[in-house]
C-alpha cells in the first residue's frame, strides 16, 4: 500500500481543507505489548499508512506516540501527513472528568 493510493476525504468543518485518509490502522489490544505496537506502527508508516487510531482504554496511546516520533525522527513521514484519532472512553464521559482525560491523552502524544 502506498500513501498516494489511499483515498482521503476533506473534513467538512475544515477551513484549511484538512484531509483525512479513509483507511487507518487501529491500535486496539490485539498487540500484546508496547514494543509490538510501536514496531507495527512504524512498519505501517513504511507501508503507506498515515491515519492511526487509538484510545486511552486500549493502553496504546503512548506506544503510538513513541512510534510516530521515531518515524518523524527517521524522516519516514512529516507531521502534516499524519492523522491521529483517539477516543474519550465512556468511564471518563462525565463533565468533571472530560478535560482531565483529554489532557492525559494529549500528554501520551507529547512527543509528536
Amino acid at each position: 500500500m502506498v500513501a498516494a493510493e489511499i483515498p482521503t476525504l476533506v473534513l467538512p468543518n475544515s477551513s484549511s481543507q484538512q484531509r483525512v485518509p479513509v483507511v487507518g490502522m487501529g491500535s486496539a489490544p490485539d498487540f500484546t505489548c508496547k514494543k509490538d505496537t510501536k514496531e507495527a506502527i512504524i512498519e505501517a508508516i513504511k507501508q503507506g499508512y498515515r491515519h492511526f487510531d487509538t484510545a486511552a482504554a486500549y493502553g496504546s496511546e503512548q506506544a503510538v506516540g513513541e512510534a510516530l516520533k521515531e518515524a518523524l525522527d527517521l524522516g519516514l513521514v512529516s507531521r502534516q501527513d499524519l492523522f491521529v484519532t483517539s477516543k474519550l472512553w465512556v468511564t471518563d464521559n462525565h463533565p468533571h472528568l472530560v478535560v482531565s482525560a483529554l489532557r492525559k491523552s494529549l500528554r501520551s502524544f507529547n512527543s509528536v
